[in-house]
């Protein structure tokens, strides 16, 4: 599901009228903003508080895209795909004061960040093993029309020591991994729990006799000193 912020088309523009949004005589402080794309640019306005959390949890990468909902002085709404180009802040209030906003043609090939989701049965644990996901994300190629949420990776026949990696995924129609060629990387990965407690366990055992080893080389320093013979005066 695509995430969605409203805003509100402003009609009036100037410093005057984007100090007053800022610093209402009452009423909640508004920031000003533009929506820059396929045609003329749009002036909007946005609940400050509300923008600045929604640009901190959804929005603060430059690839992520989102549903613009401008509502018109008749109450009409008009949807665009957009991303944030850019925002400011106040070097005083640390708040924020401006938002430009780009709008995105479907069409357009971007490359971007997808979430990895496994779907399938989990047998490896039920097994007692361990499942390692080691690629949270992947970056991909398509229109982004076409990207997906999330791509989906399944380990319904994924078995104790076995693996996944970049070429066994199945990606959706028009997508594509974006990879150094031949570089055909890890995505999850398989081990048993009695072998990992085992590297556990040596670990351990090494960090131990290296301890040992340190004081009994202190403890000979010590008694080598404590045996060195004394010269006597004539």
């Amino acid at each position: 599901m695509t995430t969605k912020f409203k805003v509100t088309q402003r009609y009036q523009t100037g410093k005057g009228i984007n100090r007053r949004l800022r610093t209402p005589s009452q009423g909640i402080p508004q920031n000003s903003g533009v929506v820059y794309g396929i045609k003329e640019p749009v002036n909007i306005s946005m609940f400050r508080d509300q923008a600045w959390r929604f640009i901190k949890e959804n929005a603060r990468s430059a690839e992520k895209l989102f549903d613009l909902e401008i509502v018109s002085d008749t109450g009409a709404t008009t949807t665009k795909r957009v991303i944030v180009q850019d925002y400011q802040i106040s070097p005083v209030t640390r708040q924020l004061l401006h938002v430009d906003f780009r709008e995105i043609k479907l069409d357009t090939i971007v490359d971007i960040e997808v979430p990895i989701s496994t779907i399938g049965e989990d047998k490896v644990t039920k097994l007692g093993g361990v499942l390692h996901i080691v690629k949270h994300a992947v970056l991909v190629r398509g229109k982004i029309k076409d990207i997906p949420v999330a791509i989906e990776v399944d380990i319904d026949n994924l078995e104790l020591g076995g693996s996944i990696h970049a070429n066994d995924m199945i990606l959706p129609e028009g997508i594509s991994l974006v990879t150094a060629k031949n570089d055909n990387y890890t995505i999850i990965t398989t081990a048993a729990a009695k072998q990992e407690a085992e590297e556990e366990v040596e670990t351990d055992h090494d960090a131990k006799v290296k301890e040992a080893t340190a004081s009994d080389a202190d403890s000979s320093s010590d008694s080598d000193s404590e045996s060195a013979p004394t010269s006597k005066g004539s």
